[in-house]
């Protein structure tokens, strides 16, 4: 096939007032329509033969590529910018998100409980947020450890930490009717207050010495027992 070249002027009938190139069977594509917006470093390529529209920025090496064959965009070493309430949102299901919300970059699944929650990414977030986790990797589970008081019935069970991956504490009973053991955070470090938001999470496994005889309870609470 023989190369036909058009060259547009500015301020022609059909492509308004950038300079445009249109390049059919080059040799090397079998459609490639360059449109020049305003100089030749900022341009608009459609590419037929690799599947794709590259807007190039400036230069060659700053452009957005929306590769349809490969079903990806690409961003190179061009600056993107979120306004307030501006989503970035990833995963089939929307499982993870950020948003600058106007005050601090939030995290988590765009809907749903964890929806608005202050990212750790954020470098405002020690202010932000006060946090209580414990992965129990001290032992004893009670005052004594300085997080944890122990609520028992005073006949009950001991504590401890188990060497398990991932950090485990043991909150034991004497498995015995109404004997009931439980752990407490050891100050009253929270406030339910209106318009501050309180996220709770916690992973446990039930061991019982009778099938289907205990009673478990975990959770946040106003007053301490």
């Amino acid at each position: 096939m023989s190369r036909i070249a058009y060259q547009l002027k500015k301020n022609g009938p059909f492509f308004g007032q950038n300079v445009t190139n249109i390049d059919i069977g080059n040799g090397s594509y079998d459609v490639v329509w360059s449109h020049y917006l305003g100089t030749s470093a900022r341009k608009a390529i459609f590419d037929k033969t690799n599947g794709r529209v590259r807007f190039q920025l400036g230069s060659a090496s700053k452009y957005v590529d929306m590769d349809a064959v490969n079903a990806k965009v690409t961003v190179e070493d061009v600056d993107q910018y979120f306004g307030d309430n501006d989503s970035l949102i990833m995963g089939d299901g929307s499982d993870f998100g950020l948003v600058w919300n106007g005050s601090y970059l939030a995290s988590g699944p765009a809907s749903g409980f964890y929806a608005g929650m202050p990212s750790k990414a954020d470098p405002q977030y020690p202010v932000l947020v006060h946090e209580f986790f414990d992965d129990f990797h001290a032992a004893p589970l009670d005052a004594a450890q300085g997080k944890w008081l122990e609520v028992d019935d005073s006949a009950t069970g001991t504590n401890a930490t188990a060497d398990a991956a991932g950090g485990w504490g043991t909150v034991v009973t004497a498995a015995a009717d109404n004997d009931h053991h439980a752990i407490t955070s050891l100050n009253e470090c929270f406030l339910f207050a209106v318009g501050k938001k309180l996220w709770f999470e916690a992973r446990f496994a039930l061991t019982e010495a009778t099938t289907d005889e205990s009673a478990w309870w975990f959770g946040r609470r106003r007053f301490r027992l």
